[in-house]
């Protein structure tokens, strides 16, 4: 097996879960922000 490929592998993955949890979350901020009463 090919140990740099393999980790490559898991960095992309890593980052795409990270992307994912910052839109998630940049999304629930924007739906507090225009909740009334905050």
């Amino acid at each position: 097996m090919n140990r740099t490929y393999l980790s490559r592998d898991a960095y992309r993955k890593l980052q795409g879960e990270l992307k994912y949890l910052k839109s998630v979350k940049r999304r629930q901020i924007s739906k507090d922000l225009s909740m009334p009463g905050l």
